[in-house]
């Protein structure tokens, strides 16, 4: 589920990859430069120097500082003074009429020419169908069974609910109006009913497969529903909220609350369960006491006690406006995506309140597959990139929309991806994985 950081990364740029070869550095990776710790050697985003992710390179040893020791403005000497690859200075260094090099020579976001917004060259994915019914889907979910795909949809004030066929994309109940913003959907285990944010935000309902309304529930003491997460038994829904900062368990058949913490927060993008539904977890982006930037916090919960066993504290120079969390399938490790003065990272923790990585990566949004083998992340600017969870390493990358894009989600059998953003509303993607 993603929402606070949308408005915040919509001038985010596209996330560039550069594999440099570096070691991490070995005193406190907090410490010395700005920019995100390298993990191996490796950056989404920008280039590891000295440990570090960062864009701009290391001019050190130049007279000038600028890289060119002759002092002409043409530091390699190869007659591109700017350094850029293009000496005519046309913007395009290739000659082939696309300066950008992504095979879309006019920039409209349609490489093909034809107006249907279709992707460049894909890599490890097959694109099966596209919908443009509905807004921009802010959260998706697949049934259970993979035959629905259930989308909350937020543009401007508008709200709603959908139910797309997961064969072929037709819309199988709605667009239903529900909320100002609806940013949660969340299918019952059993997959006989559908959470997902109602009107006026303050509270969920329950749809049926087909879509019919069975009933609503009010959020938590008044405040805007920003999260819904099932239970694994089906029994309890996770509400979280914005104004009041609160976190509330329900009783899925009634509605009955069952418990409620005060959340210090200012938002609550995302609540999630750990397999079992042993231990549940919440991202908050805060503003502490006598602090003038904001941070991210993850609360950990133990479900048989109902109290709060960790709060981790994200650095602060890498996380002010939280975007999504993840429990990785079979692991006590959650991940949580962030946004610091522009640039992404992802954090990896443990559960029992120890961060053990950070990763510079522009995602707004992340989902593993059933397995947990493969994470992927979305930028705000519609491009995904499947990595191995533990090496970072990239498996796959593809541009899937133009414009804002905000959600992504994996399918049970670990075959299909769905995307979400401005344009197209929605895509589908058939993954191939070689051995």
């Amino acid at each position: 589920m993603k929402l606070s950081s949308a408005a915040s990364t919509l001038g985010l740029g596209v996330l560039g990859l550069a594999l440099a070869g570096c070691s991490e550095p070995e005193a406190d990776p907090y410490a010395g430069l700005p920019g995100h710790p390298c993990h191996q050697g490796v950056c989404l985003l920008g280039t590891c120097i000295q440990g570090y992710c960062l864009e701009v390179p290391d001019d050190e040893g130049e007279s000038g500082g600028d890289g060119d020791p002759s002092g002409d403005g043409d530091a390699s000497g190869d007659g591109d003074p700017s350094g850029d690859g293009d000496p005519s200075g046309d913007g395009d260094p290739s000659g082939d009429g696309d300066p950008s090099g992504d095979g879309d020579p006019s920039g409209d976001g349609d490489p093909s020419g034809d107006g249907d917004g279709d992707p460049a060259d894909v890599i490890g994915a097959t694109l099966i169908w596209t919908s443009n019914v509905g807004n921009i889907p802010a959260d998706l979910e697949f049934s259970p069974d993979d035959s629905l795909l259930a989308s909350g949809g937020w543009e401007g004030f508008d709200g709603d609910f959908a139910l797309r066929s997961v064969a072929n994309g037709s819309v199988v109940a709605g667009p239903i109006d529900t909320a100002l913003d609806n940013w949660a959907v969340s299918w019952s285990p059993t997959g006989d009913r559908i959470a997902s944010i109602w009107t006026g935000n303050t509270g969920y309902a329950l749809f049926s497969p087909g879509g019919q309304n069975l009933g609503t529930a009010t959020g938590c003491w008044g405040g805007n529903t920003t999260a819904l997460a099932w239970h694994p038994n089906g029994e309890e829904i996770l509400v979280g909220t914005d104004q009041l900062d609160h976190l509330c368990l329900r009783d899925a058949q009634t509605g009955a609350n069952i418990e409620d913490w005060p959340i210090e927060g200012y938002v609550q993008v995302g609540v999630v369960w750990s397999n079992s539904g042993a231990r549940f977890a919440t991202l908050v982006g805060d503003i502490p006491q006598g602090w003038f930037q904001p941070v991210c916090y993850v609360h950990v919960f133990d479900r048989g006690t109902l109290e709060l066993i960790n709060s981790i504290t994200l650095e602060p120079d890498y996380c002010e406006h939280p975007s999504d969390l993840a429990w990785r399938p079979g692991t006590q490790l959650i991940y949580a995506t962030g946004e610091f003065e522009g640039q992404g990272v992802v954090a990896r923790m443990n559960a029992t309140g120890t961060v053990t990585g950070y990763f510079g990566a522009d995602a707004e949004s992340l989902a593993f597959s059933p397995d947990g083998s493969k994470l992927a992340l979305m930028s705000s600017d519609g491009h995904v990139w499947i990595v191995d969870p533990d090496s970072w390493a990239v498996q796959h990358q593809f541009w899937a929309h133009s414009g804002l894009s905000l959600s992504i989600a994996w399918s049970h059998d670990g075959q299909l991806l769905a995307t979400g953003g401005e344009t197209p509303r929605l895509r589908l993607w058939q993954l191939q994985f070689g051995n």
